[in-house]
């Protein structure tokens, strides 16, 4: 992952996961999970959320609600492919988000 960014000029070096917990969960507008796995365990763990957490993919109304699946121990190509997947999405995050605040 830190080699798939930095060819953006993106330095990962200093990041690191942490859990969600109902803070955050409390605090949040939207909640977006990669996969439809994900959701659903949020919502199992937090249904009076259900209203706000959405896939990236589903959100954005991307075709089929695709999973965009951890790249986690697959080769630089396999990070590349999931960086360039969560860009586009996130692209059209930004754009339809824009647009909801016009």
């Amino acid at each position: 992952a830190v080699q798939a960014l930095e060819a953006l000029g993106i330095d990962l070096s200093r990041h690191s996961s942490s859990a969600i917990d109902n803070d955050i969960i409390d605090k949040a507008d939207l909640i977006l999970a990669m996969t439809a796995a994900h959701k659903k365990r949020l919502l199992q763990f937090r249904p009076d959320i259900a209203g706000k957490t959405y896939t990236l993919a589903e959100y954005v109304g991307a075709e089929g609600s695709k999973d965009i699946e951890d790249p986690f121990g697959g080769d630089l190509d396999t990070y590349i492919n999931c960086r360039d997947e969560i860009r586009r999405y996130i692209e059209a995050l930004v754009n339809k988000l824009k647009e909801e605040g016009e």
